[in-house]
């Protein structure tokens, strides 16, 4: 309802200003739902119909006399744009505690897009938020003095951390920064006005800091006139359908806005309502509260709603225990169509279902049911695109998702006793997980109905649970005993399973119930998020499968390097927070890390080796199998007539004991595993992050190029390649060496490189037909050769670390060939340099070779074109020694030119200038390649590249 009179106006409202549109969210999620509207419209299919191209929707004049080029273009610079957004959203609101949850659910953020990250990060805080999960292990760089010093007040610090600490929010640098201007804007503000009131309600701003700053500037004035009497009832609906009491204070607010001439609606009702419960001056507690929730929002402090008290975390919680409450099914039991409403309403209302809806404004209190279904539907949708992208079943599979992840953590819970009727033969090979969990949740019901206490799965019981068990079965050790059986953890639990079931105890059963117990403990371990998310990509429903399905399922899918290194790094970086151990202790302990992950790696094949050469069957045996089968590092040799034979050599960091997997798991866990030392390596990790928001467009662009997603780690690697790819050469060379010599692998004649692997010299063959492959090649070999030397020699974090950036660039090198984009190594002299080169071909337009010649001290750059017979271009130096250096190259390149005999170039003497002035030589290039219409074929472009790096190479001596 609407109740106005056209003869009455808010005075003054011409004062509004843009900045009031365009000031929100400086860099919060306001800004990403600007730049991917952007986004949407500047993406379109090259669909040709009778030689036209659609004009994409939006922003149709600044489009108009746009090439297909420069609109592709416009879309990925609005994507790189849209991504850094969602970077600086992360490191604003990533707190140590998500990133560490988001790690136990099998999800390393750095390895994620930008976007998704985002994702799980709402629903790591929602999810806090509804268990009520104190947040422990909350550590910032900025501590308590630096930040009364920043905002110039202890009070107001000490309120601001435990704002902060509650709402799961980080105190970076950057908040500090925004907390400042923040409060110095909020301290500043007065009760306002009855023009500043009518100034708010007029254009519809909450009561946020920034506006009502403006508000208080605006010189806006509001001019009253009588309300007629007969306009009361009205007055008392809309009061009503504004969930507010109808009483005397609430008709004079009513009064007020039809006096001033503004909207009598249930907004602008409840909008003064929130106005009232604002105190002036602002104080610190309600100042903090209210800067934390707007940056666990996604918004800048200064757009803090004075008015709220809960974060949009807090909200999502609240909707779910409000629609899923019992109230709500007392109300609608007889209502068979609202019931099953409300049945879609709890299958849709995920904690980052409920984070979208919100985020999205809709009003959830006033919506009919039909309205918030259908909300719902489009906020699942925009959440399953996020882990389904472009599936056109995305919101079946996330549903899928969902329950499954549900499923697998009540998993762990569930009463040990399932595993009785379970390890039976014939259940352990049909029952599915879900039949296992309905057989479990059943278990669990009744020893709650009978109050009875159990043994979980996996979960640790309560210590005086605990000690009723070990009461309970105080005589397993002596059964164990008279069937001559080890007294092991396993066989204890196992006596106690088929106690609990009744069954009868023999010595095949306990094999059994171990068997089964070992089979569902490690699925259940490896049932993650993460992984239950990429088997439903896979096409794999792990509720319709059973254990032993999963069980082939992850054998079959190993951990990829990128796991595997990253486990390895965090192992080394908690060994290295230990200050009790010795050297030598150290090296034992990564040893036996070496030895439990090689074995695992390998499962069961590493066992039937040692069987099938009649070896004893230990732990030394076993790690050698497991070597033999990775042939690019074997210590043992395999002999089919005298199996297990020869030892060739094992390094002094390797242990060779008869001990169990199980057992040598306990050793490394009691060593490493600490809550300190994890916490500062998650710290350490999410600065990465913050840092990767400082990395500069080209990066994200470069991934753009290469088809791999925008995550930090590929940004940061990105970025390393654009920096001086010269040092992903010589970080190649300095590790390898080190391998080499501690290996003992006989080196090359040049004493460069090892025999086999020189590939420095590989841009002299650019001018061969088998460059490409040769390329491809020395790629995957040095991918191999990184990780095995991260996995099987480093004993750093930091070496691991350095290691997996230098496999994150050869991952993309390899992927930017497909663009003929090339890293190349080259000596010059005795300097190892980088070379960066693209080929550019284009119908219509230049062909181009772009070279950039990176030693770490130089840089050269080259921008050659090819138009029909003649060759343009220039050449770029940093400084003035380099700008004559390319003097000399330019002369030698164009000599070589002219002596060429398999082309009829002609070149004229090419522009060398500093690289101040190549801006200017870029854009009038541009400007030109619209004018040209011939292109070389790759062959020659290729060629002139060799001839390029040729005269670089003369130039400087070799």
């Amino acid at each position: 309802m609407k109740i106005t009179f056209q003869n009455q106006t808010v005075t003054d409202t011409e004062n509004r200003t843009e900045s009031i549109q365009t000031e929100k969210n400086t860099w919060g999620r306001d800004k990403i739902q600007r730049n991917k509207k952007s986004v949407n419209a500047n993406t379109f299919g090259a669909v040709y119909e009778s030689g036209q191209i659609p004009m994409p929707v939006g922003n149709e004049e600044n489009n108009k006399g746009k090439s297909l080029i420069e609109l592709q273009q416009d879309a990925g610079n609005t994507n790189v744009a849209l991504q850094q957004d969602y970077m600086t959203l992360l490191s604003h609101t990533m707190s140590q505690e998500d990133y560490a949850k988001a790690c136990e659910d099998g999800f390393d953020p750095r390895e994620l897009d930008q976007d998704t990250a985002v994702t799980i990060v709402d629903r790591i805080k929602a999810e806090l938020v509804r268990s009520g999960q104190n947040i422990a292990g909350y550590t910032d760089d900025i501590d308590l003095d630096t930040l009364a010093a920043a905002v110039g007040s202890d009070t107001l610090a000490q309120s601001i951390e435990e704002q902060f600490r509650a709402t799961d929010i980080p105190l970076t640098p950057e908040n500090v920064d925004e907390l400042k201007t923040a409060w110095e804007l909020a301290s500043s503000l007065q009760q306002p006005q009855e023009g500043e009131v009518g100034y708010l309600v007029d254009n519809g701003l909450e009561p946020e800091i920034w506006n009502l700053y403006v508000a208080e500037n605006s010189g806006a004035k509001v001019q009253q006139n009588t309300v007629p009497q007969e306009l009361q009832d009205q007055m008392d609906k809309v009061i009503t359908d504004a969930g507010l009491p109808v009483n005397d204070e609430n008709r004079q607010k009513a009064q007020w806005l039809v006096g001033a001439g503004l909207p009598l609606t249930t907004d602008t009702l409840q909008q003064l309502a929130e106005l009232d419960t604002i105190d002036y001056p602002v104080s610190e507690d309600a100042f903090a509260q209210a800067a934390a929730s707007a940056l666990a929002e996604g918004k800048s402090p200064v757009h803090a709603n004075l008015a709220r008290q809960e974060n949009i975390y807090e909200k999502a919680t609240e909707m779910v225990q409000d629609w899923f409450s019992d109230a709500k099914w007392d109300v609608t039991a007889e209502n068979l169509a609202a019931r099953k409403q409300l049945e879609e309403i709890r299958l849709r209302m995920t904690a980052e279902v409920n984070v979208k809806l919100l985020q999205s404004d809709f009003s959830i209190d006033t919506a009919p049911m039909e309205q918030l279904i259908e909300a719902l539907r489009r906020a699942e949708a925009e959440v399953a695109d996020k882990y389904f992208p472009n599936d056109a079943d995305a919101v079946a599979k996330y549903e899928t998702y969902t329950q499954t992840v549900q499923v697998t953590n009540e998993l762990p819970g569930l009463p040990v006793s399932v595993l009785g009727p379970y390890s039976l033969e014939q259940k352990a090979s049909q029952d599915t997980v879900a039949e296992f969990h309905g057989e479990g949740k059943a278990l669990q019901t009744a020893y709650t109905e009978a109050n009875e206490r159990y043994e979980t799965l996996m979960t640790a019981p309560r210590r005086d649970l605990g000690d009723s068990i070990r009461k309970a079965f105080s005589n397993v050790d002596d059964i164990l005993t008279d069937m001559s059986l080890d007294k092991t953890p396993e066989n204890q639990r196992s006596v106690r399973i088929l106690a609990y079931n009744r069954m009868e105890i023999t010595a095949e059963n306990i094999e059994r119930v171990k068997e089964a117990d070992k089979q569902v403990t490690a699925v259940i371990e490896k049932l993650t998020p993460k992984n239950v998310l990429q088997m439903i990509r896979d096409g794999v429903n792990p509720l319709e499968k059973t254990f032993g399905e999963l069980e082939s399922y992850f054998a079959e899918n190993p951990q990829s390097y990128e796991e595997e290194a990253e486990d390895y790094s965090r192992f080394l970086y908690q060994l290295e927070q230990k200050k009790d151990i010795t050297e030598n202790e150290r090296k034992a302990y990564i040893g036996i890390y070496r030895m439990v992950h090689q074995i695992e790696r390998e499962d069961g094949a590493a066992v039937g080796a040692v069987v099938n050469t009649g070896a004893e069957l230990q732990f030394s045996t076993l790690l050698a199998a497991a070597r033999s089968r990775r042939t690019s590092h074997m210590d043992w040799k395999v002999s089919d007539d005298t199996g297990l034979t020869q030892e060739v050599r094992l390094s002094e960091n390797n242990i060779s004991e008869q001990i169990s997997v199980g057992m040598a798991k306990e050793i490394l866990t009691d060593v490493s595993e600490d809550t300190e030392s994890r916490d500062a390596y998650y710290q350490e990790c999410l600065q990465q992050m913050r840092e990767a928001v400082e990395t500069e467009p080209g990066a994200a662009q470069m991934l753009e190029r290469g088809e791999v997603n925008t995550s930090t780690s590929n940004l940061l690697a990105a970025q390393a390649l654009l920096e001086d790819p010269a040092e992903l050469f010589s970080d190649l060379q300095r590790y390898r060496k080190k391998y080499n010599k501690e290996k003992e692998i006989p080196v090359a004649a040049t004493g460069e490189e090892p025999a086999g692997t020189e590939a420095s010299g590989l841009w002299e063959q650019l001018d061969q037909q088998n460059f490409a492959d040769d390329y491809r090649t020395m790629l995957q070999d040095a991918l191999q050769e990184t990780e095995t030397i991260s996995l099987e020699q480093a004993e750093s974090h930091l070496d691991v670390k350095q290691l997996q950036l230098v496999h994150k660039q050869l991952r993309l090198a390899g992927n930017l060939q497909n663009r003929q984009e090339y890293f190349l190594p080259m000596y010059l002299g005795d300097q190892l340099a980088g070379v960066h080169l693209t080929l550019q071909q284009g119908t219509g337009e230049t062909s181009a070779v772009d070279i950039r010649v990176d030693t770490g001290d130089e840089q050269l750059e080259a921008h050659l074109q090819v138009n029909g017979e003649h060759i343009e271009g220039y050449l770029v130096g940093n400084t003035p020694e380099e700008v004559t250096k390319l003097e000399k190259t330019s002369d030698i390149f164009l000599e070589w030119i002219q002596t060429d005999t398999s082309a009829d170039w002609k070149a004229k003497k090419l522009s060398v200038v500093s690289s101040r002035d190549m801006t200017r030589m870029a854009a009038g290039e541009a400007q030109n390649a619209e004018t040209i219409e011939s292109r070389a074929d790759a062959a020659q472009l290729y060629r002139l590249a060799k001839g390029f790096l040729q005269a670089v190479a003369d130039s400087s001596g070799k």
